[in-house]
């Protein structure tokens, strides 16, 4: 067997592997989402409910402050284990994130990713517990587009789902939409789908078939040398 035999052999796995890539799904990492910090007792909360963990820029400590370039509450794989009342306090580190319609009406999360995904479902753990005006939210839009779920039980929190999504991008919105004066609280958002290969990946990849393309026939040419 030649060296470029050898070599072409080693290669056939690893560009199979490259190329069913994008079909495996699981849970992406975000690597910062931006949005308005959640409210609290200076605007009218019996506790503070903000995102107090937030490590990018903005003040994690002020009510409906810009927050951007961070990861916290909402990605931190931690979701509530009770409805918001008895997890909150007034030091803001409770796992929800709350907002107030009056100050925050129908806040957008925006998520970003470190390359392009694909997004198949997404899960979001919210409070419906219909308790001192925290309620789910009337419409959940990813990228502006309005998706149906079904709310956790009233009077409990739990999981939304998501699915059939199939989103491409490096980013992606999620908007929830709320009705007059009602709370929205969110502790935990997971995204499932694949990573796209870089364009450098891809190329690594046209390249090894184009390369194995030419041992092909050069090792035809030889064969067909050989039996004349």
């Amino acid at each position: 067997m030649t060296g470029g035999s050898k070599m072409m052999r080693a290669m056939i796995p690893a560009m199979a592997l490259l190329a069913a890539t994008p079909a495996l799904s699981a849970q992406l990492a975000v690597s910062r989402y931006d949005m308005r910090n959640g409210g609290g007792q200076s605007t009218g909360g019996s506790s503070n409910y903000w995102d107090r963990n937030y490590n990018g820029a903005g003040c994690s400590i002020c009510d409906y402050a810009a927050l951007s370039g961070g990861v916290g509450d909402l990605t931190d794989g931690v979701a509530a284990a009770a409805i918001w009342f008895p997890v909150e306090d007034g030091n803001g580190y409770g796992p929800y994130v709350g907002w107030w319609d009056f100050y925050a009406p129908s806040p957008i999360v925006n998520f970003v990713f470190a390359g392009g995904v694909t997004v198949d479902g997404i899960a979001i753990h919210l409070d419906n517990s219909n308790f001192g005006g925290v309620i789910a939210p009337t419409d959940i839009k990813v990228d502006g587009q309005s998706y149906s779920f079904t709310a956790p039980t009233l009077g409990t929190a739990g999981w939304v789902t998501l699915t059939g999504l199939n989103l491409t991008g490096s980013q992606h919105s999620i908007q929830f939409v709320q009705a007059p004066n009602t709370y929205t609280f969110v502790s935990e958002v997971q995204f499932n789908g694949s990573l796209v290969p870089e364009p450098g990946q891809w190329a690594l990849f046209g390249l090894g078939f184009a390369a194995l393309g030419g041992a092909l026939r050069r090792r035809r040419a030889v064969l067909m040398h050989s039996a004349a």
